[in-house]
């Protein structure tokens, strides 16, 4: 039986019934209408905060990779970034747990992607993932449900910033794309941020 992160914020921070949430995650993406977009997507920007305020903001982000959807198929692996908003000393966290659960069910967490992170972050860096249980983060999982409702299957490696740090993020940045356009190849990128004044 695989360890599972269960929700801290379902039936809070978004629908905890699975009919009720998918129903409003579709109807924020049916809602959002993008223009043509030219190019690939190969990362959105979506808000974090409960759905009822800011569901209709991130159904256009994540109504941008469904065309990418219709062109190229479900990815493999999506990768979340996501800052912290509780306090960890570490620059760079990730989950301990294999799963997260949201009302839609379980979303795996890519182990060997994370590995393989860790260990080029630590060599490009200095530093690694530092791996963290039943943290009550709500900036991630907030993203989960649409990604549900626009992939399956796929694996989710996912990383929070406690620190709010910039100084070390283009060099991360430059590392994260690197092993997934290079060695995953197919992947999305998702990021949720905090206004920054």
């Amino acid at each position: 039986m695989p360890d599972v992160r269960p929700s801290p914020i379902a039936g809070q921070w978004y629908e905890g019934d699975p009919e009720m949430l998918a129903r409003a995650v579709d109807e924020y993406l049916e809602e959002a209408k993008l223009p043509e977009l030219n190019g690939e997507v190969i990362a959105v920007i979506a808000p974090h905060a409960g759905h009822r305020y800011s569901g209709a903001v991130a159904g256009y982000a994540f109504a941008a990779l469904l065309t990418l959807r219709q062109a190229r198929g479900d990815p493999d692996l999506v990768a979340v970034l996501a800052p912290m908003h509780h306090p960890y000393s570490e620059p760079l966290i990730t989950t301990a747990h294999e799963a997260y659960s949201t009302p839609l069910g379980e979303v795996p967490v890519d182990k060997e992607a994370l590995r393989a992170l860790n260990a080029i972050l630590e060599s490009e860096l200095g530093f690694g993932l530092s791996y963290v249980s039943n943290d009550k983060e709500h900036s991630l999982e907030i993203e989960l449900p649409f990604l549900q409702r626009l992939f399956s299957p796929w694996r989710l490696p996912l990383i929070q910033n406690p620190l709010q740090k910039i100084s070390y993020l283009p060099r991360f940045c430059r590392v994260l794309f690197g092993i997934y356009f290079f060695v995953f190849c197919v992947f999305k990128l998702i990021v949720t941020v905090d206004v920054i004044s």
